[in-house]
């Protein structure tokens, strides 16, 4: 170690300004916290009822999927405990079997967007350059196609 690495450690002035830093940091890491807090939040409000809870699309998706599981699980249940109640069973099962078609079907579409879209992002930037390069043979080519045209004339 050196003497200005030695003297760079010790120094006042770099305590200082590492405190200084490390406080901001803090203060930013409080602010992105509260974003992201925010971020998640869902809302509903339905006139004067409110309802406000830290759910993300996750959250949601699984309470979804539960929702359905439980709506199944109840209507075989009924089906097989409940003679009268057949037909209610056989409804909760169809429904439920319905709705996870729906969901798998809008998680299937959103996972193809973003297939799509990761694509694109990736092969963008080589799409680009070869256009730029085939841009650059146009160039020439027109260019040398303009130099023989005038040679072409000034002989005629």
């Amino acid at each position: 170690m050196s003497n200005s690495e030695r003297n760079d450690s010790t120094d006042p002035h770099n305590d200082t300004e590492r405190a200084e830093l490390l406080e901001i940091r803090k203060k930013y890491g409080k602010i992105l916290k509260k974003f992201h807090k925010e971020y998640r939040t869902w809302r509903l409000s339905l006139g004067p009822i409110r309802v406000k809870a830290a759910l993300s699309s996750q959250h949601i998706a699984l309470i979804f999927a539960f929702w359905h599981a439980f709506a199944g699980a109840a209507g075989i249940l009924v089906f097989i405990f409940w003679q009268a109640g057949r037909p209610l069973g056989i409804a909760l099962v169809v429904g439920s079997l319905f709705g996870m078609g729906s969901f798998v079907s809008q998680v299937w579409s959103q996972a193809m967007n973003k297939e799509r879209d990761l694509h694109n992002k990736l092969w963008q930037e080589e799409q680009m350059e070869f256009v730029r390069e085939l841009m650059t043979e146009v160039n020439d080519i027109d260019e040398r196609l303009a130099k023989l045209n005038e040679t072409r004339n000034d002989k005629s």
